[in-house]
Parts: structure tokens; sequence; C-alpha cells
């Protein structure tokens, strides 16, 4: 029997959610969660979409949103995300879902927490620096104090 694009309609789509089951009883946290294989390279957008309990068209609109998730896509353009995208993933799906920020909320969360990270990794250069001359500093001092 040949389905007509009416029946899915009346049917709910593949991925909405089970008549039985209420929104509030979909997981929402991450350690209910990760079922995906660790060792693996890729991940595809299915098994993402069943991981975090999203749809695919709520993953795919957050790849346009967050400039910072940006799954690789092979020559059909078949999404395949690897585990930096999953970071990110993380952090997007906890700011919206669980902290119930907006998309342009999260947006700014994002940028203030990579602004925070970069000023913390400059900090740790010039510390960095200082050790390497405070070090040269010291082994001068000593040959200096060895040759009199």
């Amino acid at each position: 029997m040949k389905k007509n694009k009416s029946d899915y309609k009346k049917n709910k789509s593949y991925y909405s959610i089970p008549d039985d089951l209420q929104e509030s009883d979909l997981p929402v946290t991450r350690e209910v969660m990760f079922t995906l294989k660790k060792n693996q390279l890729y991940y595809s957008i299915a098994e993402v979409s069943m991981n975090y309990g999203l749809p695919y068209s709520t993953l795919r609109y957050w790849e346009s949103e967050f400039k910072e998730l940006k799954p690789k896509r092979n020559k059909r353009g078949v999404r395949f995300y690897r585990k930096e995208d999953l970071e990110v993933l993380d952090k997007i799906f906890f700011l919206i879902k669980q902290e119930n920020y907006t998309i342009e909320g999260a947006k700014k969360a994002m940028k203030a927490e990579k602004n925070k990270e970069s000023n913390s990794q400059k900090l740790l250069n010039n510390l960095l620096d200082a050790r390497v001359l405070l070090w040269n500093l010291r082994n001068k001092i000593t040959d200096l104090s060895n040759g009199n």
C-alpha cells in the first residue's frame, strides 16, 4: 500500500516523540545519554540525534547558528561529527536545554567563554616566558658565582 504525504502528517514524523512518552520523560542530562562508541572517529547525524534526543532538524539548525559547530561532510553532503564537534554540541546542549538560554544567549555565553580561554592562554604564555627568563637569569648567576 502506497502512503501519501498526508499519512505521514497523521502518524507524525519518524523523529517525533512516541505517544506513550511525554517530553518531560526524555533525558535532559548528558550522563544518561552518551551511548556512542568512544573509539569511533566519526558519528553520523542519526547517532548524534539519538544520543542527544534531538531531531535532525535541530542539529542542522544549531549548525547554521553556531559557527563553532562544523561537522565534516562527505561528497554527498552527509554530516559526520567528530569528537570536537560533540564537545561543542555538549556546550550548546547544556546552555540551551539545561540552562534554558536562548540561541542568542548561548552564542554570547560561548563567545565569552572563548574570550576567557584566550585570555587564560595569553596569561599562561606570559608566565611561561617569565619562567624561561628567570631560568636563564638563574643560570647566568650560578655561572658568575662559580667563575669567581
